[in-house]
């Protein structure tokens, strides 16, 4: 038998998944021609098929160094690679294949898949763009490509991609799982559920759709359908983490937090390194009140692809693990938006107290002028700099503090509040405004969050909302709101004359200022009403049904902030029934001030 005869007998063996007979006849070949390149190529596979990533890469090495050039046995080796973990010299091997060679497609593929696992998805769409200049239709090059831009967000180049592609193949249901995550997205819910439909009426099967169709229901206000999609997806296919863990987020929303629990606890056990699991699971212990076991999971966030960015110092600098650290030098570095960082602002004298190091702090420049007091050594106003990582010993992320310090419902009720105060003297000038109306009380308002927050279609209920308090006339009401959705003061709600005070709030400082001069505020979720929390001002939170973890479920009052009240929707009906029961509580006040 020729060295070729031997070689051809053991592709036909491989191709039969007989990889002792393949390696028979590879080795064979070799000791017919002990130079046989295709046969050390061939034989090389069979060892990484094995696990025998060392011999694999003896043979290769053998190869490149009789034919340097040699692409499959560049390509492989560049798997030999990225099997040992070794991204760098894996990444290197790939890219020198060249465009011409059969091996550049998946060449390319494992590119991205590498830069995608890295979180490089610019690289990562880069390298599926080569392989689509080569091969236009190349299926899985298109899917991976608008898989990526849906998670850039760019949504409508996504759409596109993966339309084209079934336009070339039509029967590719893998690319219509993405696209209809793509048109829910965009807002496109009919058009979402429409493909889901179409999917599942060829394959009720279909876990992974299931989910994205109860996604789409979720959005369309369609929750308990939607928790029944999620729910069904566990029964057809156990061990899927994204099913589970759809089911958690659900449920925890409708308060059904055992269940919840139980939901996002199987998602970790499908999914142990699953971020986003672990992320959801914490918010369901946190809404629960385990701070414990919330704490712990919380941080998880840190290693979600899309917060490493937000993070430099994680990869630079220790972090503060709530021990004594006396004369080092802490940071707290930023994270989360504006409400979390005067939720956990309480929090920076313990720091300082528990760790005696010299504290820095990085804060929001919108906070300027309201939190120069804090008990920290130095505040830096701006986001965290990598650059600025060497002049620190230790950090921790702001959202970390409640799990470095311990925090639970007895640190919690020592912390006095309030924390942050007014300045006395633009607080006095608001009070003078505000009397000059001649109304016998003066109440804040706030009806919208930012629009770019994931769950504002929830936490907004817009100005017309407030119509349902329009009957009490001796009320001066002031508009509290910035932003985009300060414009809806040009159409208040009939019967209601509102003060429009935005212009004057330049700062976070303005807008303590004027709280302190009011008798109230209501306000949906936003960081004003934490700032009127931390004030210790009287406030009035809405809560849509998607609420945060901070208010837990079933009750009225909050530990984090003494003064406030909580009004909550009931299910996912809306907010008629909230401004209801706002409309007799502020007839009761109204009563209770006369008294």
């Amino acid at each position: 038998m020729t060295a070729g005869d031997a070689v051809r007998a053991g592709l036909a063996a491989q191709r039969d998944g007989d990889l002792a007979a393949a390696e028979a006849a590879y080795r064979r070949a070799l000791v017919a021609d002990p130079a046989d390149i295709d046969a050390r190529n061939l034989l090389a596979t069979v060892a990484f098929a094995r696990a025998d990533f060392a011999e694999a890469e003896r043979l290769l090495r053998s190869v490149l160094a009789d034919d340097p050039a040699n692409a499959p046995a560049i390509f492989n080796l560049a798997r030999v690679d990225e099997a040992c973990e070794r991204t760098a010299a894996a990444l290197a091997g790939y890219a020198a294949i060249g465009v011409q060679t059969p091996q550049f497609p998946e060449s390319r593929l494992r590119i991205a898949g590498l830069r995608y696992a890295a979180w490089e998805l610019d690289a990562a769409a880069a390298a599926l763009e080569e392989v689509r200049v080569v091969l236009p239709a190349h299926p899985l090059a298109g899917l991976n490509l608008g898989i990526i831009r849906n998670q850039q967000g760019r949504h409508d180049e996504a759409i596109a991609i993966l339309q084209d592609l079934l336009a070339i193949h039509p029967g590719y249901d893998d690319a219509r799982r993405p696209l209809a995550d793509s048109l829910r997205s965009t807002g496109d819910l009919a058009g979402a559920e429409t493909l889901a439909r179409e999917v599942l009426t060829r394959n009720p099967r279909d876990a992974q759709m299931l989910v994205i169709f109860g996604r789409a229901l979720y959005d369309r206000g369609q929750v308990r359908d939607a928790q029944r999609a999620f729910r069904a997806a566990t029964e057809l296919a156990p061990d899927f983490a994204g099913a589970w863990t759809n089911l958690n987020v659900v449920e925890q929303h409708l308060g059904e937090l055992e269940s919840a629990i139980a939901a996002g606890e199987r998602a970790i056990a499908c999914a142990p390194d699953d971020a986003e699991a672990h992320l959801n699971l914490a918010m369901s212990y946190l809404s629960a009140g385990d701070f414990r076991r919330g704490w712990a999971e919380f941080e998880w966030r840190l290693r979600g692809h899309k917060n490493r960015a937000s993070h430099p110092y994680l990869a630079r600098v220790a972090a503060w693990d709530g021990t004594p650290i006396p004369g080092r030098r802490l940071v707290i570095g930023r994270d989360q938006g504006l409400g979390d960082f005067i939720l956990h602002a309480r929090f920076f004298d313990a720091v300082k107290q528990r760790s005696g190091a010299h504290v820095t702090l990085e804060a929001p420049p919108e906070l300027r002028g309201l939190i120069d007091r804090l008990p920290v050594d130095m505040i830096v106003f701006g986001r965290s700099d990598p650059a600025r990582a060497n002049a620190f010993d230790t950090h921790v992320a702001l959202g970390s503090i409640a799990h470095a310090l311990g925090v639970d419902d007895t640190l919690l009720a020592s912390v006095p509040v309030p924390y942050l105060r007014a300045d006395p003297e633009r607080s006095a000038a608001f009070r003078t405004r505000f009397a000059a109306a001649g109304k016998r009380r003066t109440v804040g308002i706030v009806w919208a969050g930012s629009p770019g927050h994931g769950s504002d279609r929830y936490r907004s209920c817009g100005l017309a909302a407030f119509g349902a308090l329009a009957e009490f006339a001796d009320i001066g009401w002031v508009s509290l709101q910035k932003g985009a959705r300060e414009g809806d003061l040009a159409q208040p709600p009939p019967g209601m004359t509102i003060d429009p005070l935005g212009a004057e709030l330049r700062s976070f400082a303005d807008t303590a200022a004027a709280i302190a001069a009011l008798d109230l505020v209501i306000s949906v979720d936003t960081a004003v009403a934490h700032l009127a929390g931390a004030l210790g001002a009287p406030v009035w939170t809405l809560l849509g049904f998607e609420s945060y973890w901070l208010w837990r479920t079933g009750r009225s009052d909050t530990p984090w902030y003494p003064t406030m009240r909580l009004f909550r929707q009931h299910g996912n009906a809306g907010w008629d029934g909230v401004m209801g029961e706002v409309r007799a509580a502020l007839a009761a006040w109204r009563g209770a001030s006369d008294a």
